[in-house]
């Protein structure tokens, strides 16, 4: 199911169901899982990921229960130890140190199993909202997302490097994103008056979750870097995991000090997912007027661009005639630069803007 996004917003949009599935509630409720994957124009996925999860399950069982016998082991040790039972403490030792050698492949096994199913829950877009309508066949429920900017720094999304991405604030867009999908972002009333303007539109093409993203070396362009130019400073590849924690690089969405922005990790890391896209447009301070016909379209007059903050999905015969019209333009990649860059203020610090967008 393509779907066509957008968004207005001066901060993130916080709102939203988290992209990473959860697959206590898909054992519970597989065809249902599998009914709304059919609506998205999906496979069944679910019997592929519960034999995923099975096969976790056990490898962290074993691990569990490989643990609990070291533990136990052991004390029994001590207490043959007490009783001059040697030979009995001597079986105990070899049975720990034969433990010792075996627990971290058994650790390793529950890791990559854990790892595997997590991966494979993240590439999934999110189940359908209610406000997302059925259609015969894909071309029958085709949407667009749209959302309009008040601030453009290249960085939600970050244009640049030849891929479009969107790594960073909206979490419903993310999430319910999926390779074909087209997200647009409109202008929005502000110092700049950009109202009924064109900022970018990106067809995703591929969908990774924040550590791929990371560690991909195609992005690693993307990573910030402050003291760099105004592309690398507003570089949108900050999030990857260290021991189970998110690690926020220093970067836009930091604090002034550099210090990690809790409420922005939470924000963005609500959805693990990043939309790719080599197909895409970017006007930022060169944008032109979105035509008339797209802001009063067809009997219910339907206007494609957002009235205020927030996001909306479209469907019916506007999205197809808005991609026709860019298509027509035939203008594609980096038209221009971000909006802010032009009146940019670095900061004595950091050498970058702090904010939410």
């Amino acid at each position: 199911m393509p779907a066509f996004a957008g968004m207005t917003a001066k901060t993130c949009d916080a709102s939203g169901p988290n992209a990473m599935h959860d697959i206590k509630w898909i054992r519970d409720n597989a065809h249902a899982f599998d009914a709304a994957l059919k609506r998205r124009g999906l496979a069944p996925l679910s019997s592929s990921l519960l034999a995923i999860d099975e096969k976790r399950r056990a490898a962290i069982l074993k691990s569990e229960q490989a643990q609990a016998r070291r533990n136990s082991a052991s004390k029994e040790i001590g207490d043959a130890k007490k009783a001059k039972d040697d030979a009995r403490a001597a079986i105990l030792m070899a049975e720990v140190a034969e433990l010792k050698t075996t627990m971290p492949q058994l650790e390793l096994a529950a890791k990559e199993a854990d790892d595997e199913l997590s991966r494979e829950l993240a590439a999934i877009p999110n189940l359908p909202l209610d406000e997302v309508p059925d259609g015969v066949d894909e071309h029958g429920n085709v949407q667009r997302h749209l959302f309009g900017k008040a601030r453009d720094y290249g960085f939600a999304p970050n244009p640049f490097y030849g891929w479009c991405t969107l790594a960073t604030c909206k979490p419903r867009i993310r999430s319910a994103g999926t390779p074909g999908d087209w997200v647009i972002g409109t202008g929005a009333k502000s110092k700049y008056d950009l109202a009924g303007r064109l900022i970018f539109a990106m067809q995703a093409e591929e969908v990774l979750d924040f550590n791929a993203y990371w560690n991909d070396r195609r992005f690693k362009v993307k990573r910030p870097v402050l003291n760099g130019s105004l592309k690398q400073v507003y570089g949108d590849n900050i999030y990857h995991k260290h021991r189970g924690q998110w690690v926020q690089e220093d970067s836009h969405h930091s604090l002034e000090s550099g210090r990690a922005n809790k409420l922005n990790i939470e924000r963005d890391t609500s959805v693990n997912r990043v939309l790719l896209a080599r197909r895409f447009v970017y006007f930022g301070s060169r944008s032109p007027i979105i035509p008339v016909r797209f802001r009063q379209y067809g009997p219910t007059e339907e206007d494609i661009c957002c009235p205020g903050v927030g996001h909306r999905v479209f469907s019916g015969r506007l999205p197809g005639a808005f991609e026709k019209w860019l298509e027509t333009r035939g203008e594609w990649g980096l038209r221009g630069m971000p909006i802010e860059f032009e009146n940019h203020q670095r900061t004595s610090q950091s050498g970058t803007v702090r904010g939410t967008g």
